[in-house]
């Protein structure tokens, strides 16, 4: 929409290093919002653009409101006028109805598209949503098995697409350093993952222009007021 153009715009012409778009439906995409990434300075070529599947029978089951070919044709565009875009996307596994077919479309869509950063959840029934009450609802082994199948790929992508980073420099804003562990008790939340480097993986950062040495992780960049 181009409120969001005449957003990012007011923004950029503030006292900001950088102007992030934090969410991007695929369906409120479009050429100009594309345009005004691709060519402002201040407009961060990160975008976290949630495609939760790409099966045309999943999109419609998720009322999505966008088809697979919108989605690749999109995605395709970005790639094409942004230069050095970095995309984030997340994903949804075993959600009712998902088949075998659906699954492996999905799996050869990542293969192809590459994402630079994925988290995938996989789908966690609840009560008084639309969802709950469609037929083909999968097992928890059957959601975890379609899950780590998901995260293996998606890690070794994510790896090959660091060892580009390997003896860069960039700016960064480091927010946190997030030890994994086991959930905080209470934690309920549905299971997802995201995904990192190889194990034994550490950044090596100064003050202001941290360089990315050999298994270095890979960054989220976040703009924050300088």
């Amino acid at each position: 929409p181009a409120y969001i153009v005449d957003a990012m715009a007011a923004t950029c012409k503030a006292d900001f290093k950088w102007d992030r778009l934090l969410y991007a439906h695929p369906a409120h995409f479009n050429d100009k919002l594309i345009g005004f990434i691709a060519e402002n300075k201040k407009a961060v070529k990160y975008i976290d653009l949630p495609v939760q599947h790409i099966s045309g029978n999943m999109l419609a089951k998720m009322n999505r409101h966008v088809s697979s070919e919108q989605v690749r044709k999109l995605i395709g565009k970005m790639r094409r006028n942004i230069k050095g875009l970095f995309i984030r996307t997340s994903i949804i596994v075993g959600f009712p109805g998902e088949t075998e077919k659906d699954f492996e479309e999905l799996l050869e869509f990542l293969r192809e598209y590459r994402f630079e950063r994925l988290g995938a959840f996989a789908y966690s029934r609840e009560k008084g949503t639309r969802a709950y009450h469609f037929p083909g609802h999968l097992s928890e082994v059957e959601k975890t098995r379609r899950l780590d199948a998901v995260m293996k790929l998606q890690q070794e992508i994510a790896f090959e697409q660091n060892k580009g980073l390997v003896n860069s420099v960039v700016d960064a804003i480091v927010d946190a350093v997030i030890v994994a562990g086991p959930p905080a008790a209470g934690d309920h939340s549905s299971p997802s993952r995201e995904n990192a480097g190889p194990p034994g993986t550490e950044l090596r950062a100064g003050p202001r222009r941290p360089r990315l040495r050999r298994r270095a992780p890979l960054l989220c960049l976040r703009p924050r007021k300088a």
